[in-house]
């Protein structure tokens, strides 16, 4: 069935159908965009619990990974609507987890996999400065220290943290195209 097909709607519903598209300013979009913010919410919250076990430990993430998970502009092509999330390139690996090569996650990622040169060293030295860590022993230098840290992250991994997981479940789905349905109902009454 054509889309020409139901011009008669527009003559007959007048604002109803604007509010029927996911353009800007429309219904349809603002239950859409309400809905984002909050699985935004619920991705940022399971990025802000204390990190494993240990509730004395600072967050799953840093500061540029928890503001970095937000959405592209809707996209729509008349049949459907896309919506992007998006985040830091390495969402996915706080995520879903990386095994290490004593421990083991069950993730899809592996540090014996992933080829680590000095980069990764780097990466541990730069979080080690951000976070203003200082070694315990007066006489291991700042280089020292993140090797260290780097070769037990190697070794242990990183716990999946899910929270994309948890943000857009299959239930939090299921949740917008009840919400949807709400909308266009609500449209039409």
């Amino acid at each position: 069935m054509a889309v020409n097909d139901f011009d008669w709607i527009n003559s007959a519903f007048g604002t109803a159908t604007e509010n029927l598209r996911a353009k800007a300013g429309s219904k349809v979009e603002e239950t859409i965009r309400e809905w984002l913010v909050e699985r935004r919410e619920i991705a940022r919250e399971k990025l802000d619990e204390p990190k494993g076990s240990n509730p004395t430990r600072d967050s799953n993430a840093t500061g540029a990974l928890r503001t970095s998970v937000g959405w592209k502009p809707l996209v729509t092509n008349g049949e459907e609507v896309l919506l992007e999330i998006i985040a830091e390139d390495y969402w996915d690996r706080i995520n879903s987890g990386v095994n290490g090569t004593k421990k083991s996650f069950g993730s899809k990622y592996s540090f014996s996999q992933l080829d680590f040169n000095n980069s990764f060293q780097r990466d541990i030295s730069t979080w080690i400065r951000d976070r203003g860590i200082q070694p315990r022993e007066p006489e291991m230098s700042h280089e020292q220290l993140s090797y260290v840290i780097s070769r037990a992250v190697i070794r242990n991994g990183i716990m999946p943290v899910h929270f994309m997981d948890e943000a857009f479940s299959e239930e939090a789905i299921k949740d917008l195209a009840e919400r949807l349905g709400k909308t266009v109902k609500r449209i039409f009454e």
